[in-house]
Parts: structure tokens; sequence; C-alpha cells
């Protein structure tokens, strides 16, 4: 075992993109030309909403509320965001929701004028256009910070503990337990409130990312780990494990 010790904090490509991919919003104005554009929320759905795993995911939790909050504002936009792995997950044995009750949400939802429902495949555009992002965690309570926006992250109880890297991106999101919270966080926002939190933010993605692009950094540390080893390749079974593209899911708890 190497305890970690074969991970360095060099960037990721991926933080690059975020920070300069080009905005694009899946619903229209909904409003006269003149008027001001409507409030954009990005709702994003953990998939662990089984008990015993990571215990994120709150979307059984959040769901009705998140659905009157919706219909009662049609002056704010609502994109829902599932984690890939929630999508089938309502035919689990361990679901607490089941395909009912998640397709019956599904089709609510997607029938308001004011929402939309996106893969996270490509998302990046979305959280670009987007004003605030309302969350359970995990990848997002970091990636939406390279953005310097409102994180409000539904924190929910007896999660898995959040190790040292978690601990600190935390410093730089809203944590809230209930929908209305999250609501009224939300519409300080909307209204032209600053987010006190914004400076951290911008800590923690220098400290986790850097401020320039990540390629020669990651090299860097590349040619520093194979010549600290003498040039050779590592052994069978000390390679690093492949991260899919939630792979910061493994980094922030324990």
């Amino acid at each position: 075992m190497r305890n970690g010790a074969q991970f360095r904090v060099a960037g990721h490509p991926k933080a690059d993109h975020l920070r300069t991919v080009r905005p694009v919003w899946p619903l229209g104005p909904g409003r006269p030309e003149k008027t001001a554009r409507p409030g954009r929320v990005v709702c994003s759905a953990h998939h662990t909403i089984a008990t015993g795993w990571t215990d994120f995911g709150a979307f059984h939790l959040m769901r009705a509320e998140m659905l009157a909050w919706a219909r009662q504002c049609p002056d704010v936009q609502f994109v829902f965001m599932p984690h890939p792995a929630l999508l089938p997950f309502p035919d689990s044995d361990a679901s607490p929701i089941s395909r009912a009750d998640f397709d019956g949400w599904m089709r609510d939802w997607t029938a308001l004028p004011n929402t939309a429902v996106l893969s996270e495949e490509g998302y990046g555009p979305i959280l670009a256009a987007s004003d605030l992002m309302v969350t359970a965690g995990l990848s997002m309570l970091v990636e939406y910070q390279l953005l310097t926006k409102l994180v409000i992250f539904f924190e929910r109880d007896g999660h898995r503990p959040f190790n040292a890297i978690g601990e600190q991106v935390v410093r730089g999101v809203h944590s809230v337990r209930t929908v209305d919270d999250a609501r009224r966080l939300a519409e300080k926002l909307l209204a032209g409130g600053p987010d006190p939190l914004a400076d951290r933010q911008r800590d923690n993605v220098r400290r986790l990312f850097g401020t320039a692009d990540s390629t020669e950094r990651i090299l860097r540390v590349l040619r520093r780990g194979i010549a600290s080893e003498g040039g050779e390749p590592d052994a069978p079974g000390r390679a690093d494990p492949p991260h899919g593209p939630h792979r910061l899911d493994r980094r922030l708890a324990m």
C-alpha cells in the first residue's frame, strides 16, 4: 500500500476547460428582451442516495421541495443535472425511491416551462452560463468553485466524513439542511447580493488547481516522479488507479 503517496496535486485539464468554456444555457429568455433575464439555477444530484456507501446523495429527500420551488418561481430557470449513475438506480432494491416515483418526478419537472434536464456529460457550458448551484456533492462541490459562483451544499445527515481536502473544499460552499434554506440563499444572490465565500473559493482553486494551464505542471510532476524512481516504470499493481469523470468523489471523502 502506498497510502496515497503516488498522488500529486498538479491541476487537471478539466479545470482548465471549465474556466474557459463558452456559456450556453438550454432554456430561452422567458421574458421580453428588454427585461432582466431569469435567474439560472443548476440542481446537481449525486447518485449515492442509498445507505451504507458515501451517503451524500439526497435527491430522494429534496425532490418534492425542488419541484415546488420551480413551480412557484416561474421567473427562475432550473436545470436538473443528475449524475449518470442516478438514472438507473431507482431499479435497485437499495434505492429509497421507486422507478415509478422517479419517472413521475421527471415528467412533472420537464412539463414546467422553466426547467430542463441535462446529463452530466458536456455540462461545462451550462455551469458557465448559470448563476448558482444546489448540490448534494460530491465533485460539483469542487468543480463549480472554479467559476467563483455560489455553491449551496444540501448536506445529508450521516454522510461519510470529509478528508482534509474535502474540509478545505467545503470552506467555499454554503451548507444547508433544507431546500427552504437553499431557496432563501439563492434568492439573495439572484437579487444581486454578493457571495461572502467568493474569496475562499479563489483560495481553494489556487491551492488545488493553480492559476495557469495545468499541462506543463502535470508533465513536470511526471518527469520528477520518473526520475525519482530511476526511470523505471511502475511495477505491476503499483500504477495509479483509473478515475472516471467523477474522480474527485474519491478525493473528498474518507
